[in-house]
């Protein structure tokens, strides 16, 4: 595994996109420890958001556009990381632009997915009620309302929601064709202005289908 991957797509009007300077601050600090360990490289839409980048003078070991990057008309952004690991062919590892890595990672190999984060647990210890709550509010209710059916077949499990700014990808074949499964799945409402589905579909569908595909991790 030598390989750290980011994701750019220029959307208008995106706040937290890299008009802002703290986020080019944050991108260089990121890259730059990155490449103490790894070599980097940053997927991106050609039509801006590849001039963007280019003009930033942030020590990428390259950057690659993808086409698919290009005709994707969202703002829910979560599912442009989707689509760059996706296109990967090789093990890798994901991370945001607003990551930073300290050390180098050791990790299984023999695991085919690994999320680096949580975003909330019920598993370790006492459930804060804060948590019980959190996972309502934005993954038991999204469920109900746009995924009814993968609820009643029993997919998902609640008690874990992931953090996908860190994720170690060891069978990029397997997380590929459930990307492709992901993506077929949210036809109907990926278009929906909604931070709670984003959050939703990137990071707690996307597991939930990872490990219903038989992924371990």
């Amino acid at each position: 595994m030598n390989k750290v991957v980011y994701t750019y797509k220029w959307t208008d009007g995106w706040l937290k996109g890299l008009d802002n300077p703290k986020a080019v601050t944050i991108l260089r600090k990121s890259v730059e420890q990155a490449n103490r360990w790894y070599e980097t490289e940053i997927w991106c839409d050609k039509e801006k958001g590849y001039d963007i980048i280019k003009n930033l003078d942030i020590p990428f070991t390259r950057i690659e556009t993808v086409k698919e990057l290009n005709e994707y008309q969202s703002t829910n952004w979560g599912i442009t990381k989707l689509i760059t690991i996706k296109n990967q062919s090789h093990p890798h590892i994901h991370i945001d632009m607003d990551t930073i890595l300290l050390k180098e990672l050791k990790f299984d190999t023999s695991k085919d997915i690994i999320w680096g984060n949580a975003e909330t647990s019920l598993i370790y210890g006492k459930g804060h009620y804060s948590s019980f709550k959190h996972i309502y509010e934005r993954y038991v209710k999204t469920a109900e309302k746009y995924e009814p059916n993968l609820l009643e077949e029993g997919v998902f499990d609640f008690s874990h929601a992931p953090n996908n700014s860190l994720l170690i990808v060891n069978n990029p074949k397997l997380v590929k064709e459930t990307i492709i499964e992901l993506q077929e799945r949210i036809k109907p409402y990926y278009k929906t202005k909604l931070g709670e589905l984003n959050m939703f579909m990137e990071q707690f569908l996307f597991m939930n289908l990872c490990k219903w595909n038989g992924a371990n991790g």
